[in-house]
């Protein structure tokens, strides 16, 4: 029997409508909800709750089991919880403080992790490609016109598509119901010479540039790996610029450009700049736990809890962890930061 998901957990986008068969896919709704659900068999065994120190990540109601993998390793070998656990306990005990990374994190876990920071216990950054390092450092200092999805999804009528934001979102374009005038990975030159291009009402690089310049209503979508390695300062920094100075050059308001930043960080920074008033930094080397997903950002860890297991390259040691939003009740913030959602279990909705 097919069941509806109230909140899909496994991208910023949060989407409301998944639907998921007999076998908990997606039917090709969603490739990351799919790999995500085809490793996560919902209701199938019962793991129990993996915590940090003293405090759960979260308590479980239907386990979780990783597909074709061990549910708890040291190296390259299937070990017992209680082994993993041993190293998770010593590297809490250390003398200085535990380094900790995160991707992304629901609504219980942020503020356990907050907490612990607010306790001087561990030191928290966020997994964050270059791209998106410089994106934020730059709004921090030079400000943003940012705009929410609904507001993207209700006024755009154009949207510039920088990298490839739908890797990460899959289902981005079909929620802001838009086909978007879409960059690849740019450097600092060639963002240049699209502004200028985008200025000027030129074709020289193509007819997309008279699109973006003549655009009411404009907002950029920015990928997680948007610019050149190496120039993602200077980009954003350009970037950035170029949206204040159109804002600023179109008093009337005739013409408007705005920044959609999905970040699956949302949650975390929220409640860690309530709960301490600190801005977290992203994770620049080797950490000793990592709490969820390693991504395209992620740094090795001595211990990887929960997500998809990725291998000793990017984690020692790893052991399965309760999902929310499968496992056990939750909440998060959209990766907008306009809206908490509840996260209820996949278990809860199929009784």
């Amino acid at each position: 029997m097919n069941k509806s998901l109230t909140v899909c957990p496994f991208c910023p986008l949060h989407c409301d409508d998944i639907v998921l068969d007999s076998q908990n896919l997606t039917n090709g709704q969603c490739e990351i909800a799919d790999k995500h659900f085809a490793a996560a068999q919902v209701g199938s065994v019962q793991v129990g709750s993996v915590q940090v120190g003293s405090v759960q990540v979260g308590s479980v109601q239907v386990g979780s089991v990783q597909v074709g993998s061990v549910q708890a390793r040291i190296g390259d070998q299937a070990a017992s919880r209680a082994d993993v656990e041993a190293i998770r306990d010593q590297l809490i005990a250390k003398a200085d403080k535990t380094t900790v990374a995160v991707s992304a994190t629901s609504l219980s876990q942020s503020r356990w992790l907050a907490g612990l920071l607010r306790d001087g216990r561990i030191e928290l950054t966020v997994d964050q490609t270059p791209t998106m390092a410089a994106m934020r450092s730059t709004i921090a200092r030079d400000g943003n016109i940012s705009a929410t999805l609904g507001d993207v999804k209700k006024h755009a009528d154009v949207v510039w598509a920088i990298g490839s934001p739908e890797t990460e979102m899959p289902r981005i374009w079909e929620r802001l119901e838009c086909e978007p005038v879409s960059d690849a990975t740019v450097g600092a030159n060639e963002l240049a010479d699209r502004i200028f291009a985008v200025r000027n009402n030129s074709t020289s690089i193509g007819p997309d540039a008279q699109s973006i310049a003549s655009a009411k209503y404009l907002a950029i979508v920015i990928g997680s790996s948007a610019f050149l390695p190496g120039e993602e300062i200077a980009t954003a920094e350009l970037l950035v610029k170029w949206v204040i100075d159109r804002n600023r050059e179109t008093k009337s308001g005739s013409q408007r450009a705005v920044l959609l930043a999905i970040d699956p960080a949302a949650t975390l920074r929220s409640v860690v700049g309530w709960q301490t008033n600190e801005r977290l930094k992203p994770t620049s080397g080797p950490v000793d736990l990592r709490i969820g997903d390693a991504n395209s950002a992620t740094y090795p860890a001595k211990l990887q809890i929960g997500g998809i297991d990725p291998g000793t390259e990017l984690a020692e040691s790893y052991v399965v962890a309760p999902i929310p939003g499968i496992d056990f009740d939750d909440a998060v913030i959209r990766g907008d930061g306009t809206v908490t959602l509840p996260l209820e279990a996949v278990g809860k909705q199929q009784r």
